[in-house]
């Protein structure tokens, strides 16, 4: 590790390893009169002159690359001993370790398949490309790499050691493989060198092969089109006819489909989504006569529920709750008068809207009630006798669907809570407030 100090102060730590130094296994440390930091480890020495990292082995020189433990010595001329586990090496002029040499690669051969490649264009091949190339610096060979990449063929730039790479397919046209040298002991590096290599273009890659191809396709494009006028200009009549028929039956299965919409499946009544849009609707309409200055129709909304539905589901079976839930359906549907609008609201609760007010609403409420529950239903299982509670609210001026809705719900609540088999006005106080009558 290198420290900066300042007094006691420490300004900055860095940490030093491969590949700065040859080897993590430190045996030795010496910092010299140049104040220069030999490393030895068991890879050979490295030296840092406060800028960069040079390592030295038994390819430069070295007797042997295991450095002995506290192996490193300064003589008094400035000269380094360096004392290994095969003998002692004595470096004359540790300066030198820092010259920078030229490196120089060339090619020195290229072949294509088992042919050795020439200059000029060659016609195209998918036989693989081998390259060898090497450096004119015979000393510093043993620790130099390569870097290399084929452009339009390499993306990023690959690593060899070995002096030779291999392509097993090159694409058509011109390609420049790039070269680089670099001792991976002194960090020096060399000049690029290129190699073009050009690869003639197949013959269906020819502009006149394109050519072809496009008439061709038109031509296939063409007699497809006349064969498909034909059978459409036959098809026409046919089809025609079949819209027709599809038109009348897509008619009917909308209707049909409007109809299941809003109506529940059991019972026939209004489902729940339709009479709420139904319920808010008559409020908005009712806002808007009140707004003009006209008398509007007032809305009452009615929330009945079966008394003890579920004993009869429990004991009876759901086939016979079922009949009873048609059959008081169908009495619902029987007791109110054409405006008034009838709707299962979800299980055995069901939903009424009436638009009159005062003592006839109540009279009215009445009236169905006593219709509902005057005579016992007939069911697979006998005669049962049903009971109902209501909760009733009538509508205020400003008052939204939930709301009312809310109150007739909160008067059913009451009724049920009061013994069942009875029915719970909701009126609106001065203040706002509801309060059950």
């Amino acid at each position: 590790m290198r420290l900066s100090l300042d007094g006691d102060h420490l300004l900055s730590l860095k940490q030093f390893t491969e590949p700065d130094i040859l080897s993590s296994s430190v045996a030795s440390l010496l910092v010299d009169r140049r104040q220069w930091v030999w490393v030895g480890t068991d890879r050979g020495i490295s030296v840092f002159d406060g800028q960069r990292w040079v390592s030295q082995n038994t390819n430069d020189g070295l007797i042997w690359n295991d450095i002995s433990q506290d192996g490193l010595a300064e003589g008094v001329d400035g000269t380094i001993w360096i004392s290994t586990s095969r003998g002692v090496s004595h470096l004359l002029k540790p300066e030198s370790v820092f010259q920078h040499q030229t490196l120089r690669p060339v090619f020195s051969e290229v072949r294509l398949g088992n042919k050795l490649l020439p200059e000029q264009a060659v016609d195209f091949s998918r036989q693989p490309l081998t390259v060898r190339f090497g450096i004119l610096n015979f000393a510093a060979q043993a620790n130099v790499h390569f870097r290399y990449r084929l452009e339009d063929v390499d993306s990023a730039w690959a690593d060899t050691a070995s002096g030779e790479v291999r392509y097993a397919y090159v694409p058509p046209g011109q390609h420049n493989l790039t070269v680089q040298a670099y001792d991976t002991m002194r960090g020096d590096q060399s000049e690029p060198i290129s190699l073009l290599i050009r690869m003639k273009y197949p013959w269906w890659q020819w502009w006149t092969a394109y050519i072809a191809y496009v008439l061709t396709i038109a031509a296939c494009f063409y007699a497809i089109m006349r064969f498909r006028f034909r059978y459409l200009t036959r098809r026409q009549a046919i089809l025609k006819e079949l819209v027709e028929q599809r038109t009348k039956e897509m008619r009917a299965a909308q209707q049909a489909l409007e109809v299941q919409a809003q109506q529940d499946g059991l019972t026939g009544l209004l489902n729940r989504r339709t009479i709420e849009a139904n319920l808010s609707r008559l409020l908005a309409r009712m806002r808007d006569q009140t707004r003009s200055g006209l008398s509007g129709t007032n809305v009452t909304a009615i929330l009945m529920d079966i008394d003890y539905f579920k004993s009869i589901n429990d004991e009876f079976g759901h086939l016979v709750g079922d009949e009873v839930l048609i059959e008081v359906s169908a009495r619902l549907q029987k007791a109110v008068r054409l405006e008034d609008l009838v709707g299962r609201y979800g299980g055995e609760e069901f939903l009424i809207t009436v638009s009159i007010s005062g003592s006839e609403m109540r009279e009215r409420i009445q009236e169905i009630m006593r219709k509902l529950t005057d005579r016992p239903i007939s069911t697979r299982k006998g005669e049962l006798a049903v009971r109902c509670s209501m909760g009733v609210a009538e509508a205020g001026t400003n008052e939204d669907w939930q709301s009312l809705i809310d109150r007739a719900d909160q008067a059913l609540y009451q009724a049920k809570a009061a013994g069942r088999n009875r029915i719970v006005f909701s009126e609106l106080a001065p203040n706002g407030a509801d309060y059950p009558s």
